[in-house]
C-alpha cells in the first residue's frame, strides 16, 4: 500500500530553470558527441547485438524458473490436500465405527424419549471408554418427530474464537444439522460424514448461560394478620 509523504512546494521553484538550461546543455552537448560517431541509420555493433540477446536469454530463463515453480508449489499442494483429504476420510470411518458400536443399541430407547427436553448422558453411560476422546452424548427433539444426538468431543476446535466445541451430530430425520439442535446452541461450521452423520462445531455457550441463571423462586402470597381485637360488629 502506497505511503503519502509530505512535501514542500516552495523549495522547488527557484532551481528548476537553472536546472533545465543545464540539462538542456548537457543534452546537446552528449547529442553532438553521439552524432559524431554515428548516424541514427546505422545498425547495432555486433556487441550491442549479443548483450541484447544475452538480456532476452536471461529474462526467458527467469521466467522458466518461475513458472517451473509454480507447477511445483502446485502440485505440492495438490498431493498434501490428497493427504488431508484421505486422512480426515480414514478418522471419519474410524470414529463413525467407534459411535455405531456404542450408540446403535442405545438409540432406539432414546427415540421413545418424545419430550422436547434434552437430555444428557455421560461419555460412559453413552458406551464410550475414557479413551475415546468424548466428553458428552446429548440427545432429544428439537421439534415433533425430529430426533438429534450430539456427541461432543473432548479436543478444542481450531476455531474457538467462534466455537468452542467440536463433535458428530446424528440427524435421521433432518437434512442440515443447523435445522435441529438444542436451544441455544449454534452451528458454527458442518460437514457431511454419512447418511445422517455430520462433523459440526459448535458454540454452547450461550446454552452454559442459561443453564447456569438461577431460578427465580415463585412468589407466595403474604398472609394477611388480623388484630385479635378487632371489632366485625
Amino acid at each position: 500500500m502506497p505511503e503519502r509523504h509530505a512535501g514542500g512546494s516552495s523549495s522547488g521553484g527557484g532551481s528548476s530553470s537553472g536546472s533545465s538550461s543545464h540539462s538542456s546543455s548537457s543534452s546537446s552537448s552528449y547529442h553532438s558527441t553521439y552524432s559524431s560517431h554515428r548516424t541514427s541509420d546505422q545498425p547495432p555493433s555486433p556487441e550491442d547485438q549479443t548483450i541484447g540477446w544475452i538480456v532476452l536469454g536471461v529474462v526467458g530463463l527467469i521466467i522458466v524458473v518461475l513458472w517451473i515453480g509454480g507447477q511445483i508449489r502446485d502440485a505440492n499442494q495438490r498431493r498434501a490436500d490428497s493427504e488431508a483429504t484421505q486422512t480426515i476420510a480414514a478418522i471419519t470411518l474410524k470414529d463413525l465405527a467407534q459411535m455405531h458400536a456404542a450408540l446403535d443399541p442405545r438409540i432406539p430407547d432414546w427415540r421413545q424419549v418424545t419430550d422436547l427436553a434434552v437430555h444428557h448422558m455421560s461419555a460412559s453411560d453413552a458406551g464410550f471408554g475414557p479413551s475415546d476422546n468424548t466428553k458428552e452424548v446429548v440427545y432429544g427433539y428439537c421439534r415433533e418427530k425430529q430426533f438429534y444426538v450430539y456427541i461432543l468431543e473432548g479436543s478444542k476446535p481450531d476455531n474457538s474464537f467462534f466455537a468452542d466445541t467440536e463433535g458428530y451430530a446424528y440427524v435421521p430425520d433432518s437434512y442440515d444439522p443447523r435445522s435441529c439442535i438444542p436451544e441455544y446452541w449454534r452451528i458454527v461450521s458442518s460437514d457431511y460424514a454419512a447418511t445422517g452423520w455430520y462433523f459440526v462445531t459448535l458454540n454452547t455457550n450461550s446454552a452454559t448461560s442459561a443453564a447456569s441463571r438461577p431460578t427465580p423462586l415463585p412468589q407466595t402470597a403474604t398472609p394477611t394478620t388480623i388484630p385479635s381485637n378487632a371489632n366485625y360488629f
